[in-house]
């Protein structure tokens, strides 16, 4: 499909999902009487409004990329859902007998739900390249849309009332089909469960074994998961209490989670703040947990045993209070510790030492010891570009005329001398705000120069090179294990290239080049090392991260074609080699034929 034929079929089904929220919305405001089983509000239109704009917006962009059809899809269903139930309403309860299709609206409610279910195992199977990663994925594929098909046939000719159109009787049962169609529908429904259940599990290893970009991809989907859950269980929680609207609000509300993390995840813009965000999300969560948690002990229990009511004791809840505000703070430090290393991993004793480290491959952040390193703390941008430069000397010094002239360009040096000198003290007091260490810890002033001291500074770029010198040297030396491990390390620390909200700085550039040739020779070495074990999703995931950085690497698509060939995915593999064909036609360089040869190199799992 040709980029403007994509388009124009993404705004069709958009529009198409505004028509019916506005048709459901409308019946949903005139409907009475107001509450039977079919209740689908006006907040629940709105929230599924959000999956097909979301899924245009992606779909236009990125029209080989099925997760902003399968937003679209899901969008439109259940849009569609609320409009049958809001027309069966109406129809059959708002006191107008001239109105017909009332119970065929409820037909199509009761199994309309089992196409839209059935599109989540997808979602989590194709997050977030678009493409099934192994042949497990294929088999839970072909799970969902039997279980779809068997579920349906129960469903539509199930005898009786209909689940999910209470109290309408199912106007196309057939009675003499009653037990061969609850038998279908059932096997069908845990088909569908075992496929949901699937998807999460293969969703789960891919994200363990993730790095880099796809990594933080991966993060963003799996935080929208929580976020649902969430919403689903404190609606639960909270139902048939006095905010019994919130109840109900919250379960939709959360699901706007999913097509906003996809959104940011696929066009990768702002891709980087998860990290912050998840850190942030298990302070504050673990805080209110707690904190209710106390409340509801002292003033709900305590209140409950000695016979008080729960609003008129005051003396429990000032207790309460007291207790939380002294357990806050400890409390707080403990869950920033436990979101630093959830999120970056278990400190390196020399980040241990420190108590700080410089994370710059792909977002620039400190991360201190209470958490990343505020925006405010900086004072300015100038500040923040200063510890940028002498990240990317590398410990060597930079002197204050090269400094000055490279943040206060065209300007008198009398002026920018002071501003550099506030630049610095600014930079010191970010890496240690406790002022533990003398002035000279982090950064070295000698010699009309400055200079970072990278024993007592960790900086992930130069732990990534390391790693990766190391890890290539130990599969040279034919130390396969330890090799692997070794490199996997590093893998894990590329999460994109170095400091890339820095694209156009000159000072930059060396230093991002080489993190981005040793991160293409670490993804070539452990797919090599996946092709020798026979590992062909591990190697075809390398060759694929390294035709994402360098997409006219001749080398690696015609190793993934290989890949492909050997493991009997002969179609994938035509599809790659014309891939390959392609990229290199656009630079006029010849491609070399394809590679029959060794299509044996891999056995097909």
């Amino acid at each position: 499909m040709g980029t403007r034929a994509a388009a124009w079929w993404a705004w069709s089904l958009c529009g198409l999902s505004i028509a019916i929220a506005c048709a459901g919305s409308a019946l949903a405001l005139v409907r009475t009487p107001p509450t039977t089983d079919l209740d689908y509000g006006v907040p629940f239109f709105a929230t599924f409004l959000v999956f097909a704009g979301v899924g245009v917006m992606i779909a236009v962009r990125r029209p080989d990329h099925p997760i902003g059809w399968l937003l679209l899809a899901q969008g439109l269903l259940w849009q569609s859902s609320g409009l049958a139930a809001a027309y069966a309403t109406y129809a059959l309860f708002g006191g107008s007998r001239s109105v017909v299709g009332g119970e065929e609206a409820g037909w199509v409610l009761s199994w309309l739900w089992i196409p839209t279910l059935g599109t989540v195992p997808l979602l989590f199977l194709l997050f977030p390249t678009g493409k099934l990663s192994s042949r497990w994925s294929r088999l839970l594929v072909w799970s969902t849309v039997l279980g779809c098909i068997l579920a349906f046939a129960g469903r539509a000719v199930a005898p009786g009332v209909m689940e999910n159109a209470v109290p309408i009787i199912n106007p196309f049962g057939l009675a003499s089909a009653s037990s061969a169609s609850h038998a279908t529908e059932s096997v069908g429904i845990w088909l569908l469960a075992g496929s949901m259940i699937g998807s999460l599990v293969v969703f789960a290893l891919r994200l363990r074994g993730a790095a880099g970009q796809e990594m933080l991809q991966l993060r963003w989907m799996a935080f929208a998961g929580c976020v649902v859950f969430l919403g689903f269980t404190i609606g639960d929680l909270l139902d048939g209490s006095r905010i019994r609207d919130l109840a109900e609000s919250l379960p939709p509300i959360s699901l706007l989670a999913i097509p906003i993390a996809a959104a940011i995840a696929i066009l990768r813009h702002r891709l980087f703040d998860i990290n912050v965000l998840v850190s942030r999300t298990v302070v504050f969560g673990g805080l209110a947990a707690c904190i209710t948690a106390i409340y509801l002990l002292f003033v709900v229990g305590i209140g409950a045993a000695i016979g008080t009511g729960v609003g008129s004791n005051v003396g429990l809840a000032v207790v309460a209070t007291a207790i939380a505000a002294v357990v806050v703070q400890p409390l707080r430090e403990t869950l920033q510790r436990a979101a630093r290393r959830l999120v970056y991993g278990r400190p390196t004793p020399a980040e241990a030492r420190a108590q700080v480290a410089v994370y710059c491959l792909g977002a620039f952040r400190v991360v201190r010891e209470t958490g990343p390193a505020p925006l405010s703390a900086w004072q300015s941008r100038r500040a923040r570009t200063l510890l940028k430069i002498l990240i990317a000397r590398r410990g060597r010094p930079a002197t204050r005329d090269y400094l000055m002239e490279t943040l206060w360009p065209d300007e008198a040096p009398e002026v920018v001398t002071r501003r550099l000198s506030v630049a610095q003290a600014t930079v010191r007091a970010v890496l240690d705000p406790q002022k533990r260490y003398p002035p000279d810890h982090f950064v070295i002033s000698a010699n009309d120069a400055l200079r970072l001291d990278l024993t007592n500074l960790p900086v992930d770029v130069e732990r990534f090179l390391a790693d990766a010198a190391r890890g290539l040297g130990l599969q040279r030396d034919g130390s396969t294990t330890e090799s692997r491990e070794t490199l996997r390390a590093a893998e894990r620390l590329y999460e994109g290239d170095f400091l890339e909200e820095d694209l156009y700085e000159d000072w930059a550039g060396p230093l991002r080049e080489e993190a981005r040739m040793a991160f293409l020779s670490v993804s070539r070495a452990l797919a090599e090392l996946a092709v020798g074990s026979g590992d062909t999703d591990g190697a075809i995931r390398r060759y694929l991260q390294i035709l994402d950085k360098d997409p006219w690497d001749a080398a690696a698509h015609l190793a993934l074609v290989e890949v492909l060939e050997g493991a009997g995915r002969h179609g994938e593999a035509r599809r790659r080699y014309r891939a390959y064909v392609s990229r290199l036609e656009e630079i006029g360089v010849p491609a070399a034929p394809f590679p029959h040869s060794i299509g044996t190199r891999i056995n097909p799992p």
